[in-house]
């Protein structure tokens, strides 16, 4: 009986722990109340996952902050460590566009290229390049399909020339 009461007060309290998170469990979790144990296990698996996530972004923060950097007078300065280049990214396996996007790295390496503070927690398959494959092929189709459409339409995308001398000028 108290492994039962045991194994409850756990399933609540790994629940709980997202909530403090502010994170969604019912996104990426479906609850099996007859089998609270393998939930249990999951949960634990789950948030062991979020805790190395937040292990990373500490470290990377704390490597930007160490950095010298000129202060910014008008605009605004991001912490959330997105270059835009996916394979030298800590937060790629987190990162929406960083699972789908293919690069070369990634065809070099046979699988989802990771940087080495990255490695420590994860290791992908090979067949991570299988599917960054598909999903770049899908974004590069859906990419030409708008190209296509703004050729039609003959919508300007480059960019807006400015005088960075004259703040008048600037179209912001």
């Amino acid at each position: 009986m108290s492994e039962n009461i045991d194994t409850l007060l756990e399933n609540q309290s790994l629940k709980k722990e997202f909530a403090v998170r502010n994170l969604d469990l019912s996104q990426v979790f479906h609850e099996t109340p007859d089998n609270l144990e393998r939930e249990n296990r999951f949960l634990r698996h789950l948030l062991d996952w979020v805790q190395k996530y937040s292990e990373l972004r500490y470290m990377h923060l704390l490597e930007t902050l160490d950095e010298e950097f000129e202060i910014i007078v008008d605009g605004s300065w991001h912490l959330d460590g997105c270059t835009g280049y996916c394979p030298d990214c800590f937060q790629r396996p987190w990162c929406e566009s960083g699972c789908q996007s293919c690069w070369p790295e990634d065809e070099e390496a046979g699988k989802m290229f990771l940087i080495d503070p990255v490695k420590r927690y994860l290791s992908p398959s090979r067949i991570s390049l299988e599917i960054l494959q598909k999903l770049q092929a899908e974004e590069d189709k859906k990419f030409e399909e708008f190209e296509k459409g703004k050729k039609d339409k003959d919508i300007p995308i480059e960019p807006i020339s400015f005088d960075a001398e004259d703040e008048s000028d600037f179209p912001f």
